[in-house]
């Protein structure tokens, strides 16, 4: 199955915002200021406590927040309506409506069934979304200093199974495993950016 340049964004896209919320709902709410300031310190948030990471997690106008990355989730779908199956669209729907009237485990559980849903698409669209997954895991562990290896082998066996034109991707992998370090993620993040702007 070959997707549209736009299509395989969108679908980039949406396992990058993906695993923010995931990662949002298990952090959250903070309790301690330390963890918080070290949160907020890791991801660039205007936080300083607690009580103000928490609001800031669950303010809609913030940037970063758990219903701003949502809307993005919903907007990501929106373009992939037609593509998806309706199973997998409707669970990623009822996902990014409602946020402010249900609580953190309840958002966990309805990323369940979008998971669960997902598992049956298209093996071409599940691995375009596993890519934006397996970068924005690279990225949050970087930020937090923590070793990215096995997401950045996940994503070399990833991209070994798209069209040939993506192996222009390996050479700043290759940099990025030997070098932990934010300028070579921002090397791999542009590159990735510029195939789907400027296609294979």
């Amino acid at each position: 199955m070959i997707l549209p340049m736009s299509t395989a964004s969108h679908l980039y896209w949406l396992g990058r915002y993906w695993v923010r919320v995931e990662g949002l709902c298990q952090v959250v709410p903070f309790f301690n200021d330390d963890a918080a300031r070290a949160f907020a310190h890791a991801f660039s948030l205007p936080a300083w406590n607690a009580e103000t990471m928490n609001a800031l997690i669950n303010d809609p106008e913030q940037s970063g927040s758990l219903p701003s990355n949502l809307e993005a989730i919903k907007q990501n779908i929106q373009s992939l309506r037609g593509v998806l199956t309706a199973a997998t669209f409707e669970a990623f729907h009822e996902l990014s409506r409602g946020y402010l009237h249900r609580t953190v485990d309840e958002t966990l559980l309805l990323l369940h069934h979008c998971r669960s849903a997902f598992i049956e698409e298209t093996p071409m669209v599940q691995r375009f979304c596993r890519m934006g997954e397996a970068i924005e895991r690279i990225d949050i562990a970087l930020r937090l200093a923590e070793s990215p290896a096995g997401e950045i082998q996940a994503l070399g066996g990833i991209l070994d199974s798209l069209p040939i034109g993506w192996q222009r991707l390996k050479e700043p992998i290759v940099h990025l495993n030997q070098r932990y370090d934010r300028v070579s993620f921002y090397d791999l993040s542009d590159r990735v950016h510029e195939l789907f702007r400027n296609g294979l």
